[in-house]
């Protein structure tokens, strides 16, 4: 993976039928999240066409799922490097990285003029700030929401 740190120890976990790399710089994919994945995909059945945008995207996993399971295009977004590598990488391991879009950008500046999106995934940091220290393996930009845990949450919306 570009940008990967010598340091950093690269994992990959079973997300759903998806295998997913990470490392200690993103939020480790959690297991029960591919309930977001599973809804999103019921949601596609009914929604009009169009693809799924998923804002805080990290590793990718709950988007990819998704898209895996409705043959949507789908367009990522999250402000960390690293995670937006792990979520192409990613993408081409599910082998649905031909209608993956990557953004590496704030959630203000990723979204093109004129652009509509069937379903919006979002997982954004939830936690006050002063919570943070109650998950010190997490990576802060991935769990930080703000004094009152809403500051990403209210960026989504």
């Amino acid at each position: 993976m570009n940008g990967a740190n010598p340091a950093s120890t690269r994992n990959v976990i079973l997300f759903g039928d998806l295998s997913i790399a990470y490392d200690e710089r993103v939020l480790v994919p959690r297991e029960w999240t591919a309930m977001q994945s599973r809804w999103a995909a019921e949601l596609a059945e009914e929604a009009p066409p169009g693809p799924v945008l998923e804002l805080c995207c990290g590793a990718g996993q709950i988007g990819l799922l998704a898209a895996a399971a409705t043959e949507r295009s789908l367009v990522q977004i999250d402000a960390n490097p690293i995670a937006c590598a792990y979520a192409g990488e990613n993408a081409r391991t599910a082998g649905i990285a031909d209608r993956t879009d990557v953004r590496c950008s704030d959630i203000r500046e990723a979204v093109r003029p004129g652009e509509r999106f069937a379903i919006v995934i979002a997982d954004p940091p939830y936690l006050r700030s002063d919570e943070t220290d109650r998950f010190p393996d997490d990576p802060l930009s991935a769990i930080d929401g703000g004094t009152d845990g809403l500051d990403v949450v209210r960026l989504c919306l």
